[in-house]
């Protein structure tokens, strides 16, 4: 055990805590008052404990929307929050199945380190804190993976020659949350300088939002990938298997099913599509990894799509793509109207509306908060999509469309 662990967190880990954690767990399942669970642990353990119960139990809990084992794991607020889900871990670690010894440098309590170790002979998890290397260790041993070991050392301590495989997740959060790679720990210019490509396939996990300004000699992918909802991280990769330029995004759905977007970089940066004179009768919503990635007017030209307006980043189509999904959402245009409350209210009216899902691109927010306001009690549910089509503001019911393919 490391000495540098306080002695509650070496409690926490062993046999003694399991009782303890699963009452927790259960009481805040039931949303029991926090204060009663309080006082009924403090019975049986210190205060000091029985605050870690209750957080350990309360981050478990929170833990299950990433991690089918959570109710098991161990986590810190930080940790889990920043943590790759287990579906992004899994489709990341599918580049390092062959691998022979990867390491995971800031590995946090082990969101990436999990899936690395399932797919590569020997993974090292390595993290500064000593507490995130104590979770990480228990969290490798509950998921049944022997083939992992931690070390607790700094970035600038740990010697990464001997490895095939490297995947980094550095710290975005010094201080306060920035995008800025040269403010990450490490930041990105100490990870490339330890780096050797031609042997080493490399994964450096930062912010979606992070611009590159540092020149790197070698091919680069850029990979922005997300869930079914949002873009969740972008992952720089550099390697052998890495041969040219590239910028893709990646969306992977609940069932583990994938779709991506990949254009060369030198192919990047096509000029905006044409602007749709029409509305309908197909519009599709592109993915936010679509839009992180800056690949909106790729997406549109690949797939002969027209803007509805600058700064909408809603597309239209004459006819019904197929295989598009998650990287597009498609919708059926119902009905086009002008945006008056009073007439708008009418029409939805007619239409027996009663429940009304906004959506806005390219209009102020107080609009659609007005037109959320409706009194509307009809029996259907509807989708209405608010925005700019040339000079005039259109409210566009739609209904959503299933992919086919």
């Amino acid at each position: 055990m490391n000495p540098e662990v306080p002695p509650d967190f070496q409690w926490l880990v062993a046999e003694e805590a399991k009782e303890g954690l699963a009452a927790a767990q259960k009481l805040f399942a039931q949303k029991i008052n926090p204060l009663k669970i309080a006082k009924l642990l403090r019975k049986s353990m210190p205060a000091s404990r029985a605050a870690l119960v209750m957080e350990q139990a309360q981050l478990r809990l929170r833990g299950l929307r990433k991690f089918p084992r959570a109710e098991s794991m161990f986590f810190t607020g930080r940790s889990l929050e920043q943590s790759s889900s287990a579906l992004i871990a899994d489709y990341k670690a599918l580049r390092f199945a062959g691998c022979e010894n990867v390491a995971d440098i800031c590995c946090g309590v082990g969101g990436d380190l999990l899936s690395l170790a399932r797919r590569a002979n020997r993974v090292t998890g390595v993290d500064r804190d000593p507490i995130a290397a104590l979770f990480a260790q228990n969290n490798a041993a509950v998921n049944g993976l022997e083939n992992v070991q931690l070390e607790c050392a700094s970035f600038g301590g740990f010697d990464v020659s001997g490895f095939d495989g490297l995947h980094f997740d550095p710290d975005r959060r010094v201080g306060k949350r920035t995008t800025l790679t040269n403010h990450f720990q490490p930041a990105l210019s100490e990870i490339l300088d330890v780096l050797n490509p031609s042997e080493q396939l490399v994964g450096i996990k930062i912010a979606p939002g992070s611009a590159m300004s540092e020149k790197i000699p070698w091919p680069v992918e850029r990979e922005w990938i997300g869930d079914s909802r949002e873009c969740k991280q972008q992952v720089i990769w550099v390697g052998p298997g890495i041969s040219r330029d590239a910028i893709r995004c990646t969306v992977i759905a609940k069932d583990a099913a994938q779709a991506s977007f990949c254009i060369s970089r030198k192919n990047a940066y096509c000029p905006p599509p044409p602007r749709s004179t029409y509305l309908g009768p197909y519009i599709y919503e592109a993915h936010a990894t679509v839009l992180a990635a800056g690949l909106l007017f790729e997406v549109a030209d690949h797939y002969r799509l027209k803007t509805l307006g600058p700064g909408v980043s809603w597309l239209n189509s004459k006819n019904v793509l197929r295989g598009v999904e998650p990287i597009l959402k498609g919708y059926r245009v119902r009905n086009v109207f002008t945006v008056g409350l009073k007439s708008l209210a009418a029409e939805l009216r007619d239409l027996d509306v009663g429940e009304l899902v906004v959506k806005k691109r390219g209009v102020d927010q107080v609009l659609v908060d007005n037109i959320s306001r409706l009194k509307l009690t009809g029996s259907k549910k509807a989708i209405l999509m608010v925005t700019r089509h040339g000079r005039h503001r259109r409210a566009i019911l739609v209904e959503r469309m299933r992919d086919a393919a």
